[in-house]
């Protein structure tokens, strides 16, 4: 027979492992939208900006404090990010999202110009 103790320690367990989902938000953008400069910018260790490459684009993280984000948002430009980049940047940053997701089969929104490839 298990005892009240341990009985109340299970509850608490199983109580945690409860808790709501966290759940992000994130932009899913076709690389259309950026430049092949801005693509080897993202792959370079100079890059000034978190990402996680992946076979078919980048995950970019962008900072959750405002003014963290509105900071990388001016390293953006003296960076060399082109403007259409820091365009998406900034429309993720005012969505409230954590990541943009470019990716080579993302979605292709009117609002940002088609780069040349």
């Amino acid at each position: 027979m298990k005892s009240k103790k341990s009985v109340v320690k299970s509850e608490k367990q199983v109580a945690k492992k409860r808790e709501p989902l966290k759940i992000g938000r994130f932009l899913d953008i076709g690389t259309c939208h950026v430049t092949p400069a801005d693509v080897k910018l993202l792959s370079s260790d100079d890059r000034g900006v978190i990402t996680y490459p992946y076979e078919f684009g980048f995950w970019i993280w962008i900072p959750s404090e405002k003014e963290d984000s509105e900071a990388l948002l001016k390293d953006l430009e003296h960076l060399g990010y082109s403007e259409n980049f820091q365009k998406i940047f900034v429309a993720a940053m005012k969505a409230k999202c954590r990541y943009i997701m470019l990716d080579q089969d993302g979605e292709d929104y009117e609002q940002f110009e088609e780069c040349e490839w």
